[in-house]
């Protein structure tokens, strides 16, 4: 790739154009959703650009600049959804729904979307955008490159395509001005959300800037109207503090909003997990293994981690450059993992109908209604066949007293459940097991732990 894809003449446009202007300090806050200019234009290389060119209908071009903004997916998804229903496959709709992959991470989805749409439509200038940028993902520059040559040849002001090509010169040569040029970017208050974004995760990956750059850039993002949703630009600037930055107190604050705010659940964990990290990294700074001076640190990640520091473990063992925290889960065990045969410890012992193993694989922590070949372990000891039925019951048994699903389906969507399949299929069964399953389902449905059977 030509160190000199980007003119010169470019960057040094940009580095003027992407600070703040005045005109867009005063501009106030954005307009509504439904009031967006399609078509608004930019300071930018000397010049006016487009924020969406290509677009024959304005209301194609309003979705694309509805889906640029976070507070205005729910507006681009009900006008896409009606776009969709009247033409769904035009090379304009493809895009646009492509582009919602994109925000949503499905990128190889998107790139059949846009090869479909440039096959309809080999001249639209959005679908050769869109899949440059679906393509720098994934590092496929070279055709990154061409097809933005391509679309600014024929769009020679379209604001995406001068950013992508700007990202990929900084990408192409690192210690360039590009990255610092991305940097003002972000600052850049006139530029759409979604560009901004994508400028700062670019910039972290960039090893000429230094800490406190990337730092004022993940803060920054966490003031405008990304796509990205706030709580993982949260995130991402709670593991850069955490373990980038080496400011364990700082990542904790920012992390703390991850739990506070509107993350889902597994967003919540993943944040309970760093924040355990963290004081890891203190107690490591006290000594490199656990010793009486840093025990209460050590308590601390525990219990940040709600007592389970499994998955803060993975992660440690996972990560290079997390190597000094290893001392710190030496004894955790994870008691879900799986063989080479992708079973765990409990599946294993279920499959035995090793009663015995299957309560020390409960007491580890196993989850108890986890894949075991193709089903709930329950399930597979419903399903085993004929014969065996005090083993069975005693495993039974034990998976029940542990809250297993006591109906569940035999594979997964399989009509038969574990209870009408041994209702159906084996006297033995019915008489063995059914009893067991019915008493737990009876627990189940008054609102109480399933108790210990006594059969």
């Amino acid at each position: 790739m030509a160190r000199n894809f980007v003119a010169a003449s470019l960057l040094a446009a940009l580095l003027l154009s992407a600070m703040p202007s005045a005109s867009a300090a005063a501009a106030g806050a954005a307009p509504g959703c439904d009031a967006l200019d399609p078509a608004r234009s930019v300071p930018f290389n000397a010049g006016q650009y487009r924020e969406q060119t290509g677009y024959d209908e304005p209301a194609d071009a309003r979705i694309a600049a509805q889906l640029a903004r976070g507070a205005c997916r729910a507006a681009a998804d009900a006008a896409l959804a009606g776009l969709l229903a009247r033409a769904p496959d035009t090379a304009a709709s493809l895009t646009l729904d492509a582009r919602r992959d994109l925000l949503d991470g499905e990128r190889s989805v998107a790139e059949r979307k846009l090869r479909a749409a440039l096959a309809q439509a080999p001249g639209f200038t959005p679908a050769k955008v869109l899949l440059a940028e679906a393509l720098l993902g994934r590092e496929q520059r070279v055709e990154a490159a061409a097809l933005l040559a391509e679309a600014d040849g024929a769009s020679p002001r379209d604001l995406r395509n001068a950013v992508l090509r700007l990202r990929l010169d900084a990408l192409e040569n690192p210690h360039g001005p590009g990255p610092a040029l991305l940097v003002r970017l972000v600052h850049d208050a006139s530029m759409p959300p979604d560009l901004r974004d994508m400028a700062q995760a670019t910039v972290l990956y960039a090893t000429a800037l230094d800490q406190a750059q990337k730092e004022g850039v993940l803060r920054e993002a966490l003031h405008f109207d990304a796509p990205t949703p706030l709580w993982r630009r949260q995130f991402a600037l709670g593991r850069f503090l955490a373990e980038d930055a080496r400011k364990p107190a700082a990542a904790r604050d920012v992390l703390q909003a991850v739990l506070d705010g509107g993350a889902p659940a597994d967003g919540k964990a993943e944040a309970r997990v760093l924040i355990a990290e963290t004081w890891l990294h203190e107690a490591a700074a006290i000594a490199p293994t656990p010793v009486p001076a840093n025990a209460a640190l050590v308590a601390r990640a525990r219990a940040a981690a709600g007592g389970d520091l499994v998955a803060l473990a993975t992660r440690v063992r996972g990560l290079h450059d997390l190597a000094a925290l290893v001392p710190f889960v030496a004894d955790i065990r994870d008691p879900d993992a799986r063989d080479t045969q992708h079973l765990t410890a409990l599946c294993r012992a279920t499959q035995a109908l090793d009663a015995a193993r299957v309560q020390v694989a409960l007491d580890a922590g196993a989850a108890v209604d986890g894949e075991c070949a193709g089903a709930t372990p329950l399930a597979f000891v419903v399903r085993a066949g004929p014969g065996d039925f005090a083993r069975k019951r005693a495993v039974a048994s034990a998976l029940l007293a542990r809250g297993a699903t006591p109906d569940p389906p035999l594979y997964p969507g399989s009509s038969y459940t574990a209870r009408s399949f041994c209702a159906d299929h084996f006297p033995d069964c019915e008489r063995e097991l059914l009893p067991l399953l019915d008493e737990a389902l009876r627990a189940r449905a008054a609102g109480a732990a399933a108790p210990p059977p006594t059969h």
